[in-house]
């Protein structure tokens, strides 16, 4: 017997060894609601990769930029270029923080539709509950773990290529190591960065004071590099992630849609137009029958 959700050869009184699909069951439950995640998917690629771009700009060109402007503030004993390295610094901040606000709750939302997505796949049994896709992110100590448990649960669940038996799909443990590294990196060197500022002088009075200014500068970068190259990692390998599991849903909906019909949450179009149903025939009206068919009143 071949299995309708990743076609490998199954034992009819089993389930598929690839994706645990119980033989003769169809790849998606028709009773089950169903959710698109290929539009969000996308939007939290592009947010993803735009914090990191963000990343790159606060931890790295802004510095590069802020010790140039700093030599020149040196050089001229004018605090005009330190005030401009300032607000630099401030709105490339502002703009980072807007973008991971909006990148962390475009992705939980995806990880909410992908997990919720797994009721509806016959043989899926994941350890953790939809719920935990969005609160598990703001429990203190357990949003160290729980994340990457849920990440873990509709990898297996989504990916044909992942069997169900293994315990762990490795490019989500690469993925959350290179994401808790880098916060953890990018942590230690905000409490260093913070502690060398508040050392910086406030009122300069000569080119020594000004050179201050251009020392901090420049080990800013070196202080955030680790904390921005991992973080790029996670980036790629969270896209990397989205993709996958989107285009697997996207294809096993589908499959589903085709072989019976399908139940979509509100708001979700299916990924095909449904034929019609068909219109209940009217028989034709017969001797003593009113020409409004049986029951019109005159």
């Amino acid at each position: 017997m071949i299995c309708q959700t990743c076609g490998e050869q199954v034992d009819p009184h089993g389930s598929c060894y690839r994706c645990g699909t119980p033989a003769g069951q169809p790849p998606v439950w028709p009773t089950v609601p169903t959710h698109t995640v290929t539009g969000v998917g996308t939007a939290a690629c592009v947010l993803v990769a735009a914090v990191a771009a963000a990343d790159v700009l606060v931890s790295v060109i802004v510095p590069l930029v802020n010790r140039g402007l700093a030599r020149r503030a040196m050089e001229t004993l004018d605090v005009g270029p330190l005030n401009a390295a300032g607000l630099l610094e401030l709105s490339a901040a502002a703009l980072h923080l807007a973008l991971l606000i909006a990148a962390a709750v475009v992705f939980i939302v995806w990880m909410w539709r992908a997990h919720k997505n797994l009721y509806a796949f016959p043989g899926v049994m994941p350890r953790m509950r939809a719920g935990w896709s969005i609160g598990g992110w703001f429990i203190p100590l357990a949003n160290l773990v729980i994340p990457a448990l849920v990440m873990n649960d509709i990898a297996k669940g989504s990916l044909p290529w992942v069997p169900m038996r293994t315990r762990t799909y490795p490019l989500v443990g690469f993925w959350w190591a290179a994401f808790v590294i880098s916060s953890c990196a990018s942590g230690l060197a905000t409490s260093f960065d913070n502690q060398e500022a508040a050392e910086l002088p406030m009122e300069l009075a000569g080119p020594g004071d000004f050179q201050r200014y251009v020392d901090y500068y420049g080990s800013t970068v070196g202080r955030y590099l680790i904390g921005t190259v991992v973080l790029s990692a996670a980036a790629v390998l969270a896209i990397i992630l989205i993709l996958r599991i989107s285009r697997a849903q996207t294809a096993r909906i589908a499959r589903g849609y085709q072989l019976g019909r399908v139940t979509y949450a509100p708001g979700t179009p299916p990924p095909g137009p449904a034929a019609p149903a068909a219109a209940p025939e009217t028989p034709a009206p017969g001797p003593g029958t009113p020409a409004g068919g049986p029951g019109t009143p005159s």
